[in-house]
């Protein structure tokens, strides 16, 4: 009888061994079938034409200058678009409700994405790498689109060619960045060359006052948009920030602070290789260096904004002091009666030896004199008012980076 058990046993193995040998083919052909209707919680089995699998997911291999993501997809995975160097514009549908970091990792063509939906959401990175990248294109006031504004990525809500203004204000010698927003090329022309250039990428080049017209051609449709050069003066650049950025007197006394502040880190640069060099040149120090060279030091920064928010009729001083240990200069304004510093060259520092960072921060924007002595601002508190209120000590610590726009930065 033990014989007989151990006969039946391994007859019973054998079969079973067998009956798995005849299954494993039929269960692999299955995992590996495209399309399964049937498998919707594995994604890997959807075969997407122009479309391969990396360690992340879908990655786009095609070669086509527009590029619609199909339906079949709800993300754009990490580094989607890797180094494709076809695509030129992405139509992102409302099926894709997330986009990862790096999805558009250093695509050296892509011109713009657009976003059809409101909900889909964006991880920080996501344009990491997309150097040419012009506009991003997405529904009004949604989460994105706010977004970009408030991190000064270029946007507009149009899905069509457009420009992102149609009246530009500039002095003579000021550059201004306009290329057509939804478009992967035109051909620019000015009305007078005499009055401002305008090159291939769409940059206008200020030469003299006066009046022209920007036309660009795309396709078989034109576009265009008028400037305006005043004359070089700092009377005259206040002008153009206030006509340019749209400030009025019916806006709220720190929304109007704000575009100033603003304005200034977006178009001033600080001079950092003269003052590396010890040759800082005198202009540096003054409201001419900052409205009219748009190149200074922090005393120019503060008079240069002491000199807007006068013309505003917004209370503002000097502070003369240090930090970190340095000599330095920033602003004190007074807004419902109540004072806070403001130092416009903090916000706009110097990152990776580079003079040319153009994204505004909030560290030091609206602070009180307990804030900015806790960050290494020092100055002789009885010569300036106090500034108590702790309104703003904790809003806008964006940090060193603005992560959003990455993108400039050729990782």
């Amino acid at each position: 009888m033990a014989i007989r058990k151990n006969r039946s046993g391994f007859a019973f193995f054998l079969f079973y061994i067998a009956l798995l040998i005849l299954l494993l083919p039929v269960s692999v052909y299955a995992g590996e079938q495209d399309g399964d209707p049937g498998d919707a919680d594995s994604p890997e089995t959807v075969n997407i034409p122009g479309y391969t699998q990396n360690a992340y997911g879908y990655c786009y291999t095609g070669d086509e200058q527009v590029v619609r993501i199909p339906a079949a997809l709800t993300q754009l995975n990490h580094y989607c678009f890797y180094k494709n160097a076809s695509v030129q514009a992405v139509i992102v549908p409302e099926t894709v409700d997330m986009v990862s970091d790096s999805a558009f990792y250093r695509c050296p063509n892509l011109r713009y994405i657009c976003f059809m939906s409101t909900q889909t959401r964006v991880s920080d990175r996501f344009l990491n790498g997309a150097t040419a990248l012009i506009n991003i294109s997405a529904p009004k006031n949604s989460a994105l689109y706010n977004k970009c504004v408030k991190d000064g990525i270029p946007v507009t809500s149009s899905r069509n060619p457009c420009f992102s203004k149609k009246r530009v204000y500039l002095l003579p010698g000021d550059t201004e960045k306009m290329p057509l927003f939804n478009s992967t090329q035109a051909v620019y022309k000015t009305s007078s060359k005499k009055i401002v250039t305008v090159d291939e990428n769409g940059t206008i080049h200020a030469k003299k006052k006066g009046n022209a017209t920007i036309t660009a051609v795309s396709g078989r449709r034109i576009y265009q948009y008028k400037v305006t050069v005043y004359r070089k003066s700092e009377n005259e650049r206040i002008r153009q920030i206030r006509k340019s950025e749209k400030i009025s007197g019916s806006q709220k006394t720190i929304k109007r602070i704000r575009i100033v502040h603003d304005w200034m880190v977006r178009n001033i640069s600080y001079d950092y290789n003269n003052f590396r060099n010890g040759s800082i040149p005198g202009v540096a120090h003054t409201s001419k260096g900052a409205l009219i060279r748009k190149i200074c030091v922090c005393d120019g920064y503060a008079y240069g904004f002491l000199k807007v928010m006068r013309s505003m009729g917004v209370p503002c001083k000097v502070v003369n002091g240090t930090a970190d240990g340095v000599s330095h200069a920033w602003n004190m304004v007074c807004v419902g009666g109540k004072w806070y510093h403001i130092d416009v060259t903090w916000d706009d520092p110097v990152i990776d030896e580079s003079s040319t960072n153009t994204i505004p921060r909030y560290t030091y924007f609206m602070k009180s004199t307990e804030y900015m002595k806790a960050n290494s601002h020092h100055f002789q508190e009885k010569k300036y008012p106090k500034c108590t209120s702790k309104k703003y000590d904790k809003k806008g610590l964006t940090g060193y980076f603005n992560l959003l726009s990455t993108y400039i930065y050729k990782w």
